[in-house]
């Protein structure tokens, strides 16, 4: 079998099916190796022996309290559709007529007015050239006059003087006969030139005029009594299905998915509507992720860092490839469907997955074939991580949109932390990984410890007396590092960056170096300042991983010598296990947030950047939350963002930045976030 599958792979796809062959392909990319190593576990844990049944709720916990569901009458059909809103209004409209079957606004009127403001759009961009090209006449009329003869029997070509002064009073200037002529004909090419910038800006104020009569607004009418209606009658479904036997789950998710697009169409246009007096408290999802999975719906799984989101994903992967319940199964990152739909000049995610399939040595799979699997067959793509490949593709949630309705026979399980705005967009039912409840932590250290007990106890009374870092040892990659510091005899950390300042200096070897135990030619200090510059220096080019050489690159001029920049770059991969490899050869920190928390050590050292790309990328936005556990202070934080007017797009970071530190500095913090808030919009206003 072996030497048929190195020489005649052909022979087995004969056999067993080109869906059977890929799933051996793919069965590799399935072992979070990078993880497993990065946490030691690699030879001494099974990830089933610790992970505990993830808990979730239907929808995206973050948008709003799942924990109640609200009924509302509407009181108008009118609303105002603004330029800065159309996008999100077309959007939230695409949802709801993909989940309903009736069209939110009235007929067309979205189409006409996106129509007006893409002319506007033009008009502006017509405007700009021709302003470009006034200026440069402007230019190349004061660049002839500086290099003439004649300069300074020009008046300042600024005064209100020179145009009288080209038109007609030239004429008066005292030169000889042949002096003249030539100060004639210099004249006269500046007039052209003059007459040339005249009409440009009569055209200017014509296409002004055209734009000022465009709206930048419209009031239209939309199906308020329609929705409404849909949204009380699904809510009592939804009650309905809660308090009895779920028998239909597919439909039960629907439902939840129907609910919550309402209520962001409703909470994102403010719309004008009025909550009913009627609240009522949902109780915990009925259904198990493996159920969501396997109602042939298209999922994403919303979860923090660390959550599980790949684990659940990867796992019910192998699940499908072992059953054999799908014809086809294709398992990759967002970021790899990316990078292959690149390939192709449209950016063509179906082409991608063909790339993909062909570099698995999958040759006699067509691209014709492929088309009809996903259009005809039962497929399932599991694509994770949106939130990695939205930061170097943003144009990938809409053409995973674009995707999943031309091929609607095509089940897409994905996957993303909460920091993504537009997911909505997608349609997908979504669903929250919960965090650890007081049960889960017990059973997770329980199996762990489960040879000493009395760790057990140790870890818990540690988490109980410091409710701060109790409310973070809340998912699996956390709860894994508290217990390998445990293992390892380390003291237990009393924050979440702490945490993780532990954990990197035991692989430093500093905890060795207290014990008289010396492993490496580098000392730890430089261990850990590599490691740091490198995970800024990666996290600031929107990677997560490196060839060796760019690493080695990057050391040597970091160190200003090569042969120690190798010997770093070959200790943090052994004996520090810093740096994992991953499958296809380049090397990164094992999992995001041990990259996020290097990067946010970076940031002690870094006063003097530029920061407001930075504030407003989700992408940056946990780096600067572990920051705030671990600064000396955060104040100048604070005063970049105030004092250049990013707090109104940096509000809900700053004070979640702020609620990490001592109660004292947060009021302090806090009441001048608000201050600048308030002066930005009063700015709006006026």
């Amino acid at each position: 079998m072996s030497l048929i599958d190195k020489h005649k792979p052909e022979l087995i796809r004969e056999i067993s099916g080109d869906s059977a062959y890929i799933g051996e392909k793919i069965k590799p990319a399935l072992s979070n190796k990078a993880l497993m190593d990065a946490l030691h576990l690699g030879d001494t844990k099974e990830l089933c022996d610790i992970y505990c049944e993830t808990k979730l709720e239907l929808g995206n916990d973050r948008e709003r309290n799942n924990k109640e569901l609200v009924k509302y009458d509407y009181t108008t059909t009118k609303t105002t559709i603004s330029s800065e809103t159309v996008d999100k209004a077309t959007a939230m409209e695409k949802s709801f007529t993909l989940l309903t079957g009736v069209e939110l606004y009235e007929k067309d009127s979205l189409s006409l007015f996106r129509a007006s403001l893409t002319k506007k759009e033009r008009l502006k961009k017509q405007i700009s050239i021709l302003s470009d090209e006034i200026i440069n006449i402007a230019n190349k009329v004061r660049e002839k006059i500086s290099k003439s003869s004649f300069a300074k029997v020009y008046p300042n070509v600024a005064s209100s003087d020179f145009d009288d002064f080209i038109k007609s009073e030239y004429r008066h200037v005292n030169l000889g006969p042949d002096e003249f002529s030539d100060f004639s004909s210099e004249v006269f090419e500046i007039k052209s030139m003059m007459e040339g910038r005249g009409k440009k800006r009569d055209e200017v104020e014509k296409l002004r005029g055209q734009d000022s009569l465009i709206e930048t607004s419209v009031t239209i009418n939309y199906n308020s009594s329609i929705l409404c209606q849909l949204l009380n009658e699904s809510i009592d479904k939804l009650v309905h299905y809660e308090n009895t036997t779920i028998t239909d789950i597919k439909d039960y998710l629907l439902i939840s998915q129907k609910i919550e697009c309402f209520y962001k169409i409703i909470e994102s246009m403010n719309l004008d509507f009025k909550q009913s007096s009627e609240v009522i408290p949902r109780t915990s999802s009925k259904v198990s992720i493996t159920e969501v999975f396997q109602s042939s719906l298209n999922v994403i799984v919303l979860g923090d860092a660390g959550s599980g989101k790949t684990t659940n994903l990867q796992v019910y992967t192998k699940s499908l490839l072992e059953s054999s319940k799908k014809n086809l199964v294709i398992y990759l990152t967002l970021n790899d469907l990316a990078f292959y739909a690149l390939k192709s000049d449209e950016r063509c995610l179906t082409k991608g997955i063909w790339y993909y399939l062909a570099e698995l040595s999958v040759n006699n799979f067509s691209f014709f074939t492929l088309k009809e699997h996903l259009k005809n067959k039962k497929v399932c793509l599991v694509l994770d991580s949106i939130d990695e490949a939205v930061v170097q593709h943003d144009w990938i949630v809409s053409s995973l949109n674009e995707f999943s309705v031309l091929y609607s026979n095509c089940q897409i399980i994905t996957s993303s932390r909460f920091t993504v705005s537009d997911l909505h967009t997608l349609g997908f039912v979504s669903i929250s990984l919960l965090p650890f409840d007081r049960g889960q932590k017990e059973e997770f250290f329980e199996k762990w410890f489960s040879e000493r007990p009395e760790l057990v106890k140790e870890i818990l009374c540690h988490l109980d007396s410091r409710p701060k870092l109790d409310r973070v040892i809340t998912n699996p990659l956390s709860a894994t590092i508290m217990a390998s510091l445990q293992d390892s005899a380390v003291p237990l950390p009393n924050t979440e960056a702490s945490l993780y300042k532990k954990r990197f200096e035991l692989l430093s070897g500093l905890f060795d170096k207290f014990k008289g135990v010396n492993r490496m030619t580098s000392s730890p200090e430089v261990i850990l300042k590599c490691s740091r510059e490198l995970a800024y220096h990666m996290h600031d080019r929107k990677c997560r991983e490196l060839c060796k050489e760019d690493i080695i690159v990057f050391l040597t001029k970091n160190l200003h010598d090569e042969r120690i920049a190798n010997e770093v770059y070959a200790e943090l991969i052994t004996p520090c296990e810093i740096l994992l490899v991953n499958p296809n050869g380049k090397y990164g920190f094992g999992h995001l947030r041990f990259q996020e928390y290097l990067a946010s050590e970076q940031l002690v050292n870094l006063r003097k950047i530029r920061l407001d790309k930075m504030l407003v990328s989700s992408w940056w936005h946990d780096v600067f939350l572990l920051y705030a556990q671990h600064a000396y202070e955060i104040e100048w934080l604070v005063d970049y963002a105030t004092n250049n007017e990013m707090t109104r797009k940096t509000h809900k970071l700053l004070l979640n930045i702020t609620s990490h530190r001592p109660p004292a500095e947060e009021k302090k913090l806090n009441q001048r976030i608000e201050i600048a808030f308030k002066q930005e919009l009063d700015g709006l206003l006026y």
